[in-house]
């Protein structure tokens, strides 16, 4: 917008300028405004060259030595990056397997025990089970003892009575019959 305006203004000028001139002239004051114009740019040219070149390419140098810097210490430490994530992934593999050794050992450990508790279990039942079968045994032989020494007493009055008088064979039956239920009341 300003641009245009100022380039609409430039070219009025020269219109302006080349209006009452001749063609020769007109050639004239073209070429003249080349030379001039190329005179300046020559000594632009040669004042930033012998003024501010030097300064230009020192500071351009500088610049350029502090991004290869930049760019050096970038790659170092990338490099140490890689390093430290490589021994990281070291650090946690060797961590997964020492977790995984301790969980297998506790595993075997607990299955030990485990099994070690159980067979204490089974031997303490077969002692209990081998205890109480003696004890029952005993207990067996103890009734079979009181018994029989129950049917010799029995007998044995038995035959006092039998001796005391004779009897016939009903007076027989009705005196272990009365034996029997006086056994039967004792008890």
């Amino acid at each position: 917008m300003l641009g245009d305006e100022i380039k609409e203004l430039l070219y009025k000028a020269v219109e302006f300028l080349n209006e009452n001139l001749s063609s020769s002239e007109k050639l004239f004051n073209m070429l003249t405004t080349v030379i001039l114009q190329l005179l300046a740019t020559l000594v632009l040219f040669l004042i930033v060259r012998f003024c501010f070149w030097n300064k230009v390419t020192a500071m351009i140098e500088t610049r350029k030595a502090k991004i290869e810097e930049s760019l050096k210490q970038k790659d170092e430490a990338l490099a140490t990056l890689d390093a430290t994530l490589k021994e990281a992934q070291t650090v946690k593999d060797e961590s997964k397997k020492q977790a995984s050794a301790i969980i297998e050992n506790a595993k075997k450990q607990s299955v030990s025990e485990a099994t070690a508790i159980i067979n204490d279990a089974h031997r303490q039942i077969e002692l209990e089970k081998k205890n109480a079968l003696d004890s029952i045994e005993h207990q067996r032989k103890e009734m079979e003892k009181t018994i029989k020494n129950e049917i010799v007493d029995v007998a044995l009055v038995m035959a006092e009575k039998i001796v005391e008088h004779e009897v016939s064979k009903e007076e027989n039956i009705e005196i272990i019959n009365q034996t029997l239920s006086d056994l039967d009341k004792h008890k």
